[in-house]
């Protein structure tokens, strides 16, 4: 096999693979050829929604037919940048491999290696897939081995050693490594979730259907070969390039982009510049660890990034903010070029050490019973709070919350803040019906003044300035009211439904928050999580005669509003209390089975117990539970109601 080297770049180019533009299939693709995908792509993004579509893509190709896959553009890689591969390096040199950066593609590729990986787990020891035996298989798309097998050079794999690369060998390929496994990020968690989809399909076929599988993928997916000239400078080639698949996220292009930067900085030395690459590249890899910490509940990029933009640099409200801002004024060529402060050297040292720290707080806040079930936050009381606050959701505290963590360590400081906000979220946007973006921009430029310690802005003074718009006399600022209060009410008792209570947007936080004003120091009985837990104690349609004689003499349309009153409205702890909605009211305090079990209100949350504790279920008691519960509201939220306006609240 000929090979050539360019005069410049000492880059090896194998004339029979990819010298030109050419259209093949993966059995030809790793001819010869190792492919590495480079620190500034993203990691592995695919998840059920692209597999599957792949999957029916597989399933549906004829035995007879080829089907074009997309483009996968690579990079020839030079020799200075493979001879620290020191895995893979006795393949160049001594097998004649080709080493290839993959610019473009990488999600398909990913996904067909692990399919294959997970193919070959399937075969037992005597059989074969297309007359390739198990160890062919994998020496020749996934890895080879030394004769004394204690060195092993991937075939595929990440340009570096990060949680991805370190995953894929481990946890996919099920090789030990040397450097052994590392923190699991948002991506290796998507690439075990891409294993574990592929398994739950193969375990079912047949060795023949898997066979069918196995030529489908290594014979009949065509790709579109595209190297990239070395002329063409590749971060510009990835940053423009049409994106196939899953479009890249702002946090994956912004890394991109300041890797490009470190490369122009005028007057960097070698040395500096992969010094600041490394920089990016952990810091990198530190937010997608922080950002896919809970599996449960991984967090969004661009979100992240936005919050944080906020803090570290200004807020606005022009469309395109603030990605606009971040790739077309701040971190630009013409920055670098002109030495911006914004793009030099120290200044983007800076600014990815602010988002280092911002990801472990930005887990913290949004992560908070997983943070502390991983000894990451200590304090109860503040995990309860943030609890509260991710019910509610952050709405416009976002940036003034992560920088309130980012400049705060003492939990009780926190706690105290987390109470302003909480009261602020809950009384104007779901009590006063406020819209959602009141006093966003206020908001938001108070967290970058906080977090740049500018015009002696301290945690005291927010604690303050969000008091004063929570509960102050002057009308500029004073954005809850009582009437703002019952105009919201009334406002959800108009129209044809007239859902009332149940339709208020703040009614499951308030009910939940009221249950765990009834339970005391008892454990809780409810969750979150559970759908469809509000029940009707006088049901939407009653249907049984005990309940036309309880409300005997009120008009339908009586009946629906004190069907839809707050007193008449409990929180469930298990949904089978739902089978017994339109049962008389003794049954739904208690019903005994024919199995011999028991369900209803007696055995349920703290607010069903309450409930069950009444005779009879008519509009008087309707009424006083209804008093009782905005009793608590106006004692736990700080707030004044004249026994006029509680009126109003049920009339």
């Amino acid at each position: 096999m000929a090979y050539k080297s360019e005069k410049e770049s000492g880059i090896l180019v194998n004339d029979s693979t990819f010298s030109s533009s050419k259209m093949c299939s993966l059995d030809t693709l790793f001819i010869k050829n190792i492919f590495r995908i480079p620190d500034y792509q993203r990691g592995y993004s695919w998840k059920n929604d692209e597999l599957d579509d792949f999957w029916q893509d597989l399933l549906n190709l004829q035995p007879n037919r080829q089907h074009y896959t997309g483009m996968l553009t690579v990079e020839s890689v030079a020799n200075n940048q493979y001879k620290n591969w020191k895995n893979e390096n006795w393949i160049i040199k001594n097998k004649g491999y080709t080493p290839y950066f993959i610019v473009d593609g990488q999600q398909r590729i990913t996904t067909i290696i692990i399919l294959i990986q997970n193919l070959v787990e399937y075969l037992e020891k005597n059989e074969k897939y297309l007359g390739l035996t198990r160890q062919e298989i994998i020496e020749k798309y996934l890895y080879i081995k030394t004769k004394n097998k204690n060195i092993v050079g991937y075939l595929f794999g990440y340009e570096i050693r990060d949680p991805s690369d370190e995953y894929l060998k481990n946890k996919i390929f099920r090789q030990d490594s040397l450097s052994g496994s590392k923190p699991d990020t948002s991506y290796t968690n998507n690439l075990g979730d891409c294993y574990k989809f592929f398994d739950k399909r193969n375990r079912d076929f047949f060795h023949e259907q898997r066979e069918i599988i196995f030529r489908k993928v290594t014979q009949q997916l065509m790709f579109d070969i595209k190297p990239i000239s070395k002329e063409l400078d590749i971060f510009v080639v990835f940053e423009t390039m049409n994106n196939h698949g899953k479009e890249l996220t702002n946090l994956e292009k912004l890394k991109n982009r300041l890797i490009y930067l470190s490369t122009l900085m005028p007057g960097l030395k070698n040395q500096e510049q992969e010094s600041l690459r490394n920089e990016i590249n952990t810091v990198w890899k530190f937010c997608y660890e922080h950002l896919g910490k809970d599996k449960r509940k991984p967090l969004d990029d661009d979100t992240f990034l936005r919050n944080h933009f906020v803090l570290y640099h200004f807020f606005n409200k022009e469309k395109g903010y603030p990605y606009h801002q971040l790739f077309k004024e701040i971190y630009t060529v013409k920055n670098v070029v002109s030495n911006s402060t914004f793009t030099s050297y120290k200044e983007i040292q800076i600014y990815i050490s602010s988002l280092h720290k911002a990801a472990r707080q930005w887990y913290i806040i949004n992560n908070p019973e997983h943070a502390f079930i991983n000894g990451i936050i200590s304090d109860i009381q503040e995990r309860d709070w943030l609890v509260k606050i991710n019910r509610l959701g952050l709405r416009i505290f976002g940036p003034l919350t992560l920088a309130v963590y980012l400049k705060t360590e003492n939990p009780k400081d926190r706690i105290r803040y987390l109470k302003s906000i909480e009261a602020y979220i809950f009384l104007i946007y779901l009590c006063a019906g406020r819209k959602s973006t009141l006093g966003n921009a206020y908001f938001s430029n108070i967290a970058m003044y906080l977090y740049n310690d500018k015009d002696e802005w301290t945690l005291d003074k927010v604690n303050e300035e969000v008091h004063k718009r929570t509960y102050g006399d002057d009308s500029e600022y004073y954005d809850y009211s009582p009437d703002r209060f019952i105009a919201n009410i009334k406002d959800q008792f108009v129209g044809s439904k007239s859902d009332g209570y149940y339709n208020w947007p703040g009614v499951r936080y308030f009910l939940f928050e009221y249950d765990n004003y009834l339970r005391g120091r008892e454990e809780s009985k409810v969750k979150w999580t559970m759908p469809n837990s509000i029940e009707h104690i006088y049901p939407q349609t009653p249907s049984d005669i005990s309940w036309k004689k309880s409300f005997i003499g009120f008009t339908p349309k009586q009946q629906r509003y004190l069907c839809n009153s707050l007193g008449n409205l409990v929180l469930l702890s298990h949904s089978k209390n739902s089978s017994l909605s339109n049962k008389p009211f003794d049954k739904k305090k208690k019903t005994i089975h024919s199995t011999g079990s028991s369900s209803g209100f007696f055995n349920g949350s703290h607010s069903e117990i309450n409930v069950a504790e009444s005779k009879n279920w008519n509009p008087r008691e309707i009424y006083n539970r209804g008093v009782r519960m905005l009793t608590f509201l106006i004692d736990y939220w700080e707030i004044d109601l004249t026994k006029k306006e509680i009126k109003e609240l049920f009339s």
